[in-house]
């Protein structure tokens, strides 16, 4: 079942990108480098470990936050940050059930 959630996930991505890439060719910075994409991964990274349960208790170990923070690669990463702010993203990785 996760392995189904992280697919979907991967394919969200990929047809975004897809769908959006002729717009966003023009209109994205020519030179986005790769300390935005480490910068747009350590704001998911902090949304991850911020996360709480219920009871006010992290919803994941470092570990394993880190591990959901690195699920996509810098080009998937690079690809929805002009669709997907680091929340949705964060989101979306809490709510697949991945960790």
């Amino acid at each position: 079942m996760l392995v189904n959630k992280k697919y979907k996930i991967r394919l969200f991505f990929f047809l975004l990108s897809i769908i959006f890439c002729n717009f966003t060719r023009n209109y994205r910075h020519l030179y986005q480098t790769t300390m935005e994409v480490e910068e747009y991964r350590n704001k998911i990274l902090n949304i991850l470990l911020n996360a709480k349960d219920d009871e006010g208790k992290a919803r994941l170990t470092e570990k394993a936050a880190h591990d959901l923070a690195e699920e996509f690669s810098d080009q998937e990463l690079l690809d929805g940050m002009d669709f997907n702010t680091p929340e949705e993203v964060a989101e979306m990785l809490l709510d697949a059930g991945l960790e």
